[in-house]
């Protein structure tokens, strides 16, 4: 028997892998910088523009909830890989030889390893499609969230906007920012259209 056959024997028998205890020292450590990040994203949602994608004007709605269901899938791929690295595979055996000792213990390394070389990586990745997802709900159009898109025909002009209510012999509209109020006795024609031109 070689000495380097003997030293995995002894290794098995101590079963102390100082090389797999720093690879998931550090796996924990990543652990740790993983938590942080979703706690830094936890707080994104706090500050986050609209508080409900359904006011959000098609196709920006359907892209930020793709963009939140990808971040959570790459933020559980990563705790998954960190959480692999740190505990090993579920239910593996380990074989109590030397020489299956020390196969088993070079290969954890190098999935440890691995591991800890793409979380990171799928984490930011996470993290931006989080980014992008409250960047839309920040910047992009809101639905018209009051009445609908109202054409009036009066004499001699016309007025197009969203409309807020019928008051007093009044019509009351707003358009581009400013509430106008038209007399009802004025009006000749009130129809419903998709956009004012």
């Amino acid at each position: 028997m070689s000495l380097d056959s003997k030293r995995w024997a002894l290794m098995a028998q101590e079963l102390k892998f100082h090389q797999l205890d720093a690879a998931r020292q550090q796996a924990e450590a990543w652990r740790t910088g993983l938590a942080a990040l979703t706690a830094l994203i936890t707080a994104i949602f706090v500050i986050k523009g609209r508080d409900n994608v359904s006011e959000l004007t098609q196709p920006y709605r359907t892209i930020t909830v793709l963009l939140l269901g990808v971040a959570l899938g790459l933020l559980i791929w990563a705790t998954m890989l960190v959480s692999r690295a740190i505990a090993g595979p579920p239910g593996k055996e380990i074989l109590l030889s030397g020489e299956g000792l020390r196969a088993w213990s070079t290969q954890e390394v190098e999935n440890i390893s691995n591991a800890i070389r793409w979380a990171p990586r799928v984490a930011v990745t996470g993290v931006v499609a989080v980014a992008l997802a409250v960047g839309i709900t920040w910047l992009a159009p809101a639905q018209n969230a009051g009445g609908p898109l109202i054409q009036i025909d009066e004499k001699g002009r016309q007025a197009c906007g969203q409309m807020i209510g019928i008051t007093q012999h009044q019509v009351v509209i707003q358009h581009d920012g400013n509430t106008v109020v038209l007399p009802l006795s004025t009006v000749i024609n009130i129809e419903p259209v998709t956009a004012c031109s």
